[in-house]
């Protein structure tokens, strides 16, 4: 007959499973307070706290500019450019540093620019511009005006080899009894921001300067 054997649970092994199991739930009962729990709670209480610039609780706001926008911005700052090199030159003048003088040139002829054509230019290749506010061999342009677009100053109308050219030549006297050099009757200028032969940064400045096209 084959023997059954059965095991009972004894009294101390209820003790011991009963220890077992208040353990595991004060463990779980009560509250844990670790590093990590703080590095955490540190860290949302830094997200949360505002700053100057504004409540950032979450990821940063990305700022973008469109095309559209951006265009004024590069108009206004191109503008401010040309102001710049005016306010240098200017003052490369007040100083004595340059004068109306050290832009005087004994020759005129042409070149050909790549944004306005053929222009007319001093023979050392420095751009000439007309004023539309000038009235026919009359300027108005004195001062500060002068300062920023010197005249064109000679004693004589230059010998020029283009004989269309020369046609158009000739001179106006200017209040303090200064010859200025006229083409087709608009007084002609420099202007003190362009720094080398080939550069024509006045063109349509303000919309009253203009380069002086020939054909």
């Amino acid at each position: 007959m084959a023997r059954v054997v059965t095991f009972g649970k004894t009294k101390g092994f209820d003790n011991v499973v009963q220890r077992k199991l208040g353990a595991e739930i004060a463990e779980f009962s009560t509250p844990r307070v670790t590093a990590t729990a703080l590095q955490l709670q540190a860290t949302e209480n830094r997200a949360k706290t505002p700053t100057l610039f504004g409540d950032f609780s979450g990821t940063p706001p990305r700022f973008s500019v469109s095309l559209a926008e951006r265009q004024p911005t590069l108009a206004r700052m191109k503008n401010l450019h040309r102001s710049a090199l005016i306010a240098s030159a200017t003052a490369l003048l007040a100083a004595g540093v340059a004068s109306v003088s050290a832009f005087a040139s004994t020759g005129v002829g042409t070149a050909t620019n790549p944004q306005t054509g053929n222009i007319l230019v001093d023979d050392r290749g420095m751009t000439l511009y007309r004023y539309t506010q000038d009235q026919p061999n009359v300027s108005t342009c004195y001062n500060s005006c002068a300062s920023a677009w010197p005249p064109v100053i000679v004693d004589a109308v230059p010998a020029v080899q283009d004989p269309s050219v020369a046609a158009g030549l000739s001179l106006t006297q200017r209040n303090d009894g200064s010859e200025q050099l006229t083409y087709n009757g608009s007084p002609l200028y420099y202007f003190v921001a362009d720094q080398q032969p080939g550069d024509a940064n006045g063109q349509a400045s303000d919309g009253v300067w203009f380069v002086v096209s020939v054909s």
